[in-house]
């Protein structure tokens, strides 16, 4: 449908700006709607002859949208998910138990049939700050960046970068 195109969201964004179709503004379900099924992937603006940045726009109307207003819970507990790993790290297998449970995942707002992620038994970050650095380091020093999700989920991701950094004399 046209409005599920970059093409659409955008056109319904400028009927909000401008009024008169769209009459009820950063308010607009209408255009909420439309931006629901946008990833944010910003791959439109590298198609887009133009550089139209979906992206950018649909986080700027979300936080036009939910000014005073309260989130869905899912927005917090995805908002809240760097600061809840550190603490499910003091016993990551309560946490996994916890997660598991049908309620926990309601009061997340998330669907209970969905299967989630599991926290690592330990986090990249702790093994980071207990190693000795491997190889020659010859070729520099690099500052490794590991996300959330790598930190608290998938540290073996993060330790074979260290891994293959360190081979290539890093």
């Amino acid at each position: 449908e046209e409005e599920h195109s970059t093409r659409g969201r955008a056109r319904l964004l400028f009927e909000m700006i401008n009024g008169g179709v769209i009459e009820d503004g950063w308010r607009s379900e209408a255009v909420k709607d439309s931006l629901d099924l946008c990833l944010a992937c910003k791959g439109c603006r590298s198609d887009c002859p133009v550089q139209v940045d979906m992206a950018t726009y649909k986080a700027e109307f979300l936080s036009h949208y939910y000014e005073r207003r309260v989130r869905p819970r899912d927005h917090y507990s995805l908002g809240w998910l760097p600061a809840v790993a550190q603490a499910a790290a003091l016993a990551p297998g309560l946490a996994n138990a916890i997660a598991r449970q049908p309620l926990a995942k309601r009061l997340a707002g998330v669907d209970p049939q969905r299967h989630l992620p599991r926290f690592a038994p330990a986090r990249i970050d702790r093994w980071l700050r207990r190693r000795r650095p491997g190889g020659s380091g010859a070729r520099g020093r690099v500052l490794l960046f590991p996300d959330s999700f790598t930190t608290a989920f998938a540290p073996g991701i993060a330790a074979a970068a260290v891994g293959v950094l360190e081979a290539a004399g890093f």
